[in-house]
């Protein structure tokens, strides 16, 4: 994984003023002359500009031989993702990193499209070394590898930002140190005892190096006019899966790095990339943010679990639990308003569901139908056999009244808005065995499991919850607060400590009882460091802050002994 377009992924919003570099003929300079003027120190242009020419080469004249066979297989596919007809995005939609380097003419010399590497680096990367094989763009793995890795932390500097720049590199840095162990540290000056400095600049383009080169005193992030988004791809040559180390997780539709199924397309409207999985297809690409996904293969790259985790669960995401405004101003894509309904089957149970309707508010069913579900949709969660990869997308009609089955007894569908109001209609059922459940409406949940207390002890208040060993009650606080607020309320009340740990049958209990007051997370759990943690329901995950970090919210637990 790559830590340097990663960062250059989550920088939103941001414009720089520089010009264009311009030829001695007055017009824009594009390429290969563009880079050379940018970048004078390096030697390689020429030479890495006709490999990637000949590789494409190459993968065109693959992809011809085969068409015929391509076009028998995927016919079906092509007229069900035609059916789906979503309208065009606004305008002013954000443009990917592709889109923006190839308007300026670097995809000819810019490895995939933003990576900036030397000949020897683009020869392992195509295969052509004789002690290296192709390499996988999705968790790219250099000839130095581990060396690559930042273990001592990444120091970054600016090198001729404007504040509005240096504001969107840092909510990145900051995004990824709150959800993985990567830590970033400011060099004061452009000087630090750690070398290489990563030194963002305004340049005309959005790319870098790959990983940390241990050879360089500074590495250059390139953050070009308009580098805004930067979900990209670059070509669809095959690589092995045995070349492919995603860290066990399963093919993720929805990744941050993920092509958009019209990515490279003439005219970036035709659809080029169909799923096998016909449901999927609006699920390829766009997301806004990096996904659950991407920051568990980024904690497995650097070890963060070992470091962060007292438990076997996810422990990397914390979002927080917002909704709907009925607006038809577009909402913040990257904080959407959204909710989320588990529905449960007995174990053992799956959950026969149908998506009967999607669309925004007043019955505008088309309403949401956009490339990538732009606008808002159904997320549904449930149909693959782990958590890791991110939900369906489901917003045309098309989509509508075509029933799947779950792969456990857990179904969770999440809609997401950031236009008018998403309103849905989904039936369910069990199958698989005897029970039967169902109905339509937008959120039903099974009814919460009765409570037996054992005659051991009891309770003294009616509202709290005995422990399945009768020695301790809980007290459910669906509000939010810092963990200290919430310590203070515990005892304010009366009702003792914050609980941060249950036991096994207790934890599910209580969970499930919080899930049901619409709780998303709630502080449980403490790391290895004496840190804090947010369990996110949802994703079966936990976020850790430091205890004392006010500006953490998340509802609670209060623990108490019982009355003998």
């Amino acid at each position: 994984m790559r830590i340097l377009l990663i960062v250059i992924i989550f920088i939103f919003s941001y414009i720089h003023a520089q010009s264009l570099l311009i030829g001695p003929d007055e017009t824009p300079l594009k390429g290969k002359e563009l880079l050379r003027k940018s970048l004078p120190d390096f030697k390689d242009i020429d030479a890495v500009a006709e490999l990637i020419a000949e590789q494409r080469k190459k993968v065109q004249q693959r992809l011809s031989h085969g068409q015929q066979e391509v076009d028998k297989e995927m016919s079906e596919l092509i007229e069900e993702a035609k059916k789906l007809n979503p309208k065009p995005l606004p305008p002013d939609a954000p443009r990917s990193i592709a889109e923006i380097n190839t308007e300026l003419g670097l995809d000819e010399v810019l490895v995939e499209g933003d990576m900036l590497m030397s000949l020897e680096e683009a020869k392992r990367h195509f295969g052509l070394s004789p002690s290296r094989h192709r390499s996988k763009r999705q968790a790219y793995q250099g000839w130095d590898f581990p060396a690559s890795l930042w273990k001592n932390g990444v120091y970054y500097g600016f090198e001729g930002l404007n504040r509005q720049g240096i504001n969107a590199v840092e909510n990145a840095i900051a995004f990824w140190q709150k959800h993985t162990c990567v830590r970033f540290h400011r060099a004061n000056g452009g000087y630090s005892r750690s070398s290489p400095i990563l030194l963002f600049y305004p340049s005309n383009g959005c790319f870098s190096r790959i990983g940390r080169d241990s050879r360089s005193s500074r590495q250059y992030v390139s953050i070009g006019r308009n580098c805004e988004h930067a979900d990209m791809r670059f070509n669809y040559d095959k690589t092995d899966k045995a070349q492919n180390n995603n860290h066990g997780k399963q093919y993720d539709f929805r990744g941050i790095m993920h092509y958009f199924d019209t990515a490279f397309s003439v005219d970036n409207r035709r659809t080029v990339m169909y799923t096998r999985n016909k449901m999927y297809q609006m699920s390829l690409g766009g997301e806004p943010l990096p996904t659950y996904g991407d920051i568990f293969e980024m904690n497995t790259l650097y070890s963060c679990y070992e470091t962060l985790s007292a438990t076997g669960s996810w422990k990397t995401l914390s979002i927080s639990n917002v909704v709907g405004n009925g607006q038809w101003n577009e909402a913040n894509r990257s904080d959407p308003y959204h909710c989320t309904w588990h529905v449960k089957a007995p174990a053992g149970k799956r959950i026969k569901f149908n998506v009967n309707y999607v669309g925004a508010s007043s019955g505008r069913g088309e309403t949401l139908c956009r490339p990538r579900c732009y606008f808002g949709g159904l997320s549904i969660k449930g149909i693959e056999k782990t958590w890791i990869p991110e939900g369906m997308r489901v917003c045309c009609s098309s989509q509508f009244n075509k029933p799947q089955t779950t792969a456990s007894n857990l179904l969770i569908i999440q809609p997401w808005n950031a236009l008018l109001y998403t309103d849905f209609k989904v039936q369910y059922m069990i199958v698989g065995g005897s029970g039967s459940g169902g109905g339509g409406g937008s959120g039903s949940t099974p009814s919460t499991r009765s409570t037996r207390r054992p005659t051991s002890g009891k309770c003294r208040y009616n509202n709290q919850i005995l422990s399945s060993d009768g020695s301790r009650c809980y007290t459910l606080y669906a509000y939010r607060q810092s963990y200290q607020g919430a310590n203070s309320v515990c005892r304010g009340n009366g009702r003792g400590s914050i609980s941060m740990s249950q036991s096994t049958q207790d934890e599910a209990k209580l969970r499930e009882m919080l899930s049901d007051k619409g709780v998303r997370g709630y502080w449980h759990g403490k790391g290895s460091n004496g840190a804090c943690g947010i369990y996110v329901i949802s994703y079966h995950s936990t976020s850790y802050v430091h205890c004392k970090d006010s500006s953490s919210y998340a509802a609670f637990i209060c623990e108490a002994p019982s009355v003998r």
